[in-house]
């Protein structure tokens, strides 16, 4: 005889706490602290360091990006693999344990099964995460200042600039640069680096010697700023932006009239001064906060139909097709999360999260328990 739906609970707290009981178990605990040990004795800094930058504090931006991309990389590769394997393996170990008759009796229903599992698995995972930022934070040099990626404007790309052929164009900022210039004079102290800049990639660099001189301009406003790099095989140039600027006028020439170079990019990205470089974590730790929702949920709802190797491998299979695709969807989330690792080690904040990527979470979390549930079903109406 079914229970009533008013008597029927849609929510289990001793499920959630058995799922992250298991989750958290002390193998996957024992695991985490040798990984731990490991990557904070290890030193991400190299000599090349030294040799590359152009100031002390330059080089404890850099050996603080590098140390804040290892670690996170760790975690990445090592731990959140090992927590989609453990939701993936939740049915089997159900089956194999016998607990199928148990939960097959109880008065909860099977959506209130999947979800409150989930959500066990899910905040296990967020301790994992909040206590490697943790680490993190204590491994990683402390800088204050930094830039933070706030977007993108258009940029002449695939377009050869030579002494005859100086390239100039006009371009708005993004809001939050322009709001940043607007406000430049309330912003804290340690946040007045300076000003919002632009940063163009460039290669492919010829002229009378190894590499050639690029001066990059901004106009707005009357004021003009400009700075001056050498380019070889790859390179950036990055400019200081015009206080107050809403528009600018960007030119970019080379100073050798037989010299080119070629302009790899056809956007520029924009940045603005942040307070600390810690801001990264903070970028990373709501990434994969996010992204493990819909991993964990997947892996369950894949879990229920499928054994738990090959629900995991479809998880990552998924993720890492959407990757490596020619221009990687927004709407799923952690897809940025390789490039949000690359643009730590430089020493700067990843941009902030996309709001469609909460969108991405949202419906995998809802087809992952929409799966869970019906394939457990099957044992439901056999109990």
């Amino acid at each position: 005889m079914r229970a009533s739906s008013a008597s029927t609970p849609r929510f289990s707290v001793r499920l959630s706490e058995l799922a992250l009981r298991r989750t958290l178990a002390p193998g996957a605990l024992l695991w985490t602290a040798v990984l731990a040990v490991i990557l904070a004795t290890n030193d991400w800094s190299t000599d090349v360091i030294a040799l590359d930058a152009g100031d002390d504090s330059a080089v404890a931006a850099v050996s603080g990006g590098l140390a804040r991309q290892g670690l996170w990389s760790g975690f990445c590769l090592a731990l959140m693999p090992m927590v989609v394997i453990r939701a993936a393996a939740v049915v089997g170990r159900w089956r194999s344990k016998g607990e199928v008759d148990w939960l097959g009796s109880r008065a909860a229903g099977r959506l209130t099964i999947a979800t409150s599992t989930t959500c066990g698995v899910v905040l296990g995972a967020w301790i994992l995460v909040l206590a490697w930022w943790v680490l993190v934070a204590a491994c990683a040099p402390r800088v204050d200042g930094s830039f933070q990626l706030a977007g993108s404007i258009p940029a002449p790309g695939a377009m050869w600039v030579d002494g005859a052929h100086v390239r100039t164009w006009s371009v708005e900022l993004p809001p939050s640069a322009r709001e940043l210039s607007l406000a430049a004079p309330e912003l804290p102290s340690a946040a007045r680096l300076g000003r919002a800049r632009v940063r163009i990639e460039l290669g492919l660099g010829a002229g009378a010697g190894p590499a050639t001189e690029v001066v990059l301009r901004a106009r707005s406003h009357g004021e003009v700023t400009t700075a001056r790099t050498h380019i070889g095989t790859r390179g950036t140039i990055e400019v200081a932006l015009p206080a107050g600027a809403d528009a600018v006028e960007l030119e970019l020439s080379v100073s050798d009239p037989d010299a080119r170079v070629l302009v790899l990019s056809d956007a520029a990205q924009v940045w603005i001064p942040v307070a600390s470089a810690g801001a990264a974590d903070r970028a990373i730790v709501l990434r994969l906060c996010v992204a493990s929702c819909a991993w964990i949920a997947l892996a369950f709802g894949f879990g229920a139909w499928i054994s738990a190797a090959s629900a995991a491998l479809c998880v990552f299979a998924l993720w890492i097709a959407a990757w490596l695709a020619d221009a990687p969807c927004p709407w799923i989330p952690g897809i940025d999360l390789p490039e949000a690792l690359a643009i730590a080690a430089q020493g700067r904040v990843p941009p902030e999260l996309d709001p469609r990527a909460y969108v991405g979470a949202i419906v995998a979390l809802a087809s992952g328990l929409a799966l869970a549930a019906s394939g457990l079903a099957r044992w439901r109406r056999a109990t």
